[in-house]
């Protein structure tokens, strides 16, 4: 209720503002979504509005822009001097194992390892002791934990621990298809990155049949050209690839190549990743309770 007793207030107003952000950014409208969180941080900053920078609100605000930011490597930048801070106001505030501080930390380690390799150990580090929370915070066996350990398991693979991602997401990726089952986004999204786990470990023709599996599945939960739908679909054209089927993996990349540039454009990061012959690295950023 608002001071005249009917009506949205500032939280709510802010609260509706993050959900439509997140809703753009899960899409892949990601310009959008960086101009309505962008619209959202400033509405709670400004102090006419009663919340401020330090309310949970505006912090919400905060972590849903500087994930969006991850997408657009120009704004990476600001975006990693704004993910600190609000750690550590949550931190401060809220506490090392609030729900917000957790998922405050865990983008900023996803943001940390996307910005570059200088950054690497100390995502690592980050995600380690923010994954060891989240049971405190949730219970052992809620997605979240489970969402999390997988971003954890990206960051082990891309630091050289290539055995030790691929044993942390065949855990992850056994719980939430316990909870939630394999067609779940969540799942899916683990599925991928085993999926490189098992490229990594010189497995083409496993890491081809995951691969295989999961795009069909994202194809049909999520559409042809959703973002999580292509990432999948680049490192597999790299498996099917490895595999020794030459032709059918180019065919699959230069499709996948032909549905970036139309959905997303040229200038995109993942665009630039697939043809210097890299994978692409979905990850997990939990949404607010």
């Amino acid at each position: 209720m608002n001071k005249q007793g009917s009506g949205a207030g500032p939280n709510d107003r802010l609260g509706a503002w993050i959900g439509l952000a997140w809703a753009l950014r899960l899409s892949g409208q990601f310009r959008d979504a960086q101009d309505v969180s962008q619209e959202a941080l400033d509405f709670g900053r400004d102090p006419t509005t009663e919340l401020g920078p330090e309310h949970l609100a505006t912090l919400r605000s905060a972590n849903g822009f500087t994930i969006v930011c991850r997408r657009i490597p120009g704004a990476r930048a600001e975006a990693l001097d704004l993910a600190r801070n609000s750690f550590e106001i949550s931190r401060r505030r809220y506490g090392p194992d609030h729900p917000d501080t957790l998922a405050i930390a865990i983008s900023l380690a996803n943001l940390l390892r996307t910005i570059g390799v200088q950054h690497h150990a100390e995502a690592l580090e980050l995600a380690e002791a923010t994954v060891g929370l989240y049971p405190k915070a949730y219970g052992s066996e809620h997605p979240y934990n489970y969402g999390c350990m997988g971003n954890l398991a990206l960051l082990r693979r891309i630091t050289g621990d290539i055995t030790g991602a691929h044993e942390l997401d065949e855990k992850a990726l056994a719980g939430l298809d316990a909870r939630l089952g394999r067609q779940h986004h969540y799942s899916l999204t683990v599925a991928t990155n085993l999926a490189s786990d098992l490229a990594a470990l010189n497995l083409p023709q496993e890491a081809r049949a995951l691969g295989e599996d999961t795009l069909a599945k994202l194809r049909s939960l999520l559409g042809d050209d959703h973002p999580a739908t292509l990432q999948c679909a680049a490192n597999l054209a790299l498996d099917i690839m490895a595999d020794g089927d030459e032709a059918a993996g180019k065919l699959l990349q230069d499709d996948t190549l032909g549905r970036y540039r139309r959905t997303q454009g040229s200038q995109f990061p993942d665009m630039v990743v697939i043809e210097a012959g890299g994978r692409l690295d979905p990850d997990f950023d939990p949404p607010p309770i």
